[in-house]
Formats: C-alpha cells, sequence, structure tokens
C-alpha cells in the first residue's frame, strides 16, 4: 500500500466517523426533545389551578362561587377570585408557548385550552375575560378568545360537579 491508498482509506474513515455521529448526535436531540416534552406535560398537570382547589375547601369555594355568581363575593373573595382566574391564564399561556415550540402535544394542550374556556364562559369567568383580557398577549387573546366562545360552560358540561343539591 502507498501513501496514497492509506490516505484515501484515512478520509473514507473519518467521512464514516463523521456520518455515524451525526445520527447519534440526531437520535440524541430527539430524545432530548422527547423528554422536554414529557416534562413539560408533567409540570402542566402538578401546576395547575385544579391542584390549589383540591386542596384548599376555601379556594375551591371562593372559586366556584366566583364562576357562578360572583357579585356574592366579598371584596377580598373577589380580589381572591381574580388572582385564582389570572393563575389560570399564565398556566394557559405556558402552555401556549410551549405548544408552539413543540414541547407539549396537540391533544394536551387542546384539552387544557377546553378546561380554561369552559370556567371562563361561566358568568363569573365572562365578567372576569371582559374586563381583563387586554393584559394578555394577542395570540392568547385570539385563540382563548375563539375557545371561550365556542365552549361549553363547565357547570353545564359537568352538572353534577357544579350543583347545589
Amino acid at each position: 500500500m502507498n501513501l496514497d491508498v492509506l490516505g484515501n482509506l484515512g478520509e473514507f474513515v473519518g467521512a464514516i466517523a463523521v456520518v455515524v455521529s451525526v445520527i447519534y448526535l440526531a437520535l440524541q436531540i430527539r430524545r432530548g426533545s422527547r423528554l422536554a416534552s414529557i416534562s413539560s406535560h408533567q409540570a402542566s398537570v402538578t401546576s395547575s389551578l385544579d391542584s390549589f382547589i383540591i386542596q384548599d375547601g376555601e379556594i375551591a369555594r371562593i372559586f366556584r362561587t366566583g364562576l357562578l355568581t360572583p357579585e356574592s363575593l366579598n371584596e377580598v373573595e373577589r380580589m381572591r377570585f381574580s388572582y385564582l382566574l389570572e393563575r389560570l391564564i399564565l398556566h394557559y399561556e405556558d402552555q401556549f408557548e410551549a405548544f408552539g415550540e413543540g414541547l407539549l402535544d396537540a391533544a394536551t394542550f387542546e384539552g387544557w385550552q377546553a378546561a380554561a374556556a369552559s370556567y371562563l364562559r361561566m358568568p363569573g369567568g365572562m365578567v372576569w375575560w371582559k374586563e381583563n383580557s387586554q393584559w394578555w398577549t394577542p395570540n392568547v387573546q385570539e385563540r382563548l378568545g375563539a375557545a371561550i366562545r365556542n365552549a361549553t360552560p363547565a357547570n353545564e358540561a359537568e352538572p353534577w360537579a357544579w350543583s347545589s343539591e
């Protein structure tokens, strides 16, 4: 073997090594993206407003009353109710961004969007959204606003959970 043949062989082996490295890198990036998606979904579930409502009866009462009959809340309860809905929209905004980045799958995002819209479609949610929607990005206003217009209010979708009987 002369030096030209050895040089060509070295270039060939080097090219193969580069291709293998690129394939490996692509697989690792894909795996990392999938892990980020799973983490985003888990964070979405654990940071949701529902976890507060489940754990605290007073917050659940304020949330329920505020959505059904907001006029019956006192001034402190109205403030707490407003912050609960603000947290709901902040959570939605995070999900909207994660969905746009491909870190949250469409089915999960659309499910959370439907839930948020069904709360905001209730009497107190409608009042709050009308008074506060301007604080959110135009994309959130547009997308969530359309979802609210098409949503079934939570108390109609799940009457057993919202009835007072």
